[in-house]
């Protein structure tokens, strides 16, 4: 899943603190995918899974969503882009 770099930069920095925060500003790109990047965060202190679960459930509240997103899929949904997934099974 893509995150703006914004973000991730914004969660480095409540979870580990500014330094990192730092860090990862000069090393990330403008647009974080989690898997792709999963060794670059998890250099800056941040389990990709755990960001993902997180910055989803404050992207759900800040759009007007419960951030409970159906999860009983396969993991091929991650793939999907921003996490507006409302499609209905056939």
């Amino acid at each position: 899943m893509f995150f703006d770099k914004q973000a991730v930069l914004d969660h480095i920095s409540e979870m580990v603190g500014p330094d990192q925060a730092a860090q990862a500003a000069q090393m990330l790109p403008d647009q974080v995918d989690h898997e792709q990047h999963a060794a670059l965060l998890q250099q800056f202190g941040i389990d990709p899974q755990s960001m993902v679960s997180q910055l989803a459930q404050q992207f759900g509240a800040e759009m007007g969503g419960s951030g409970q997103q159906g999860q009983r899929g396969s993991g091929d949904a991650a793939q999907g882009g921003y996490g507006d997934r409302e499609e209905s099974p056939g």
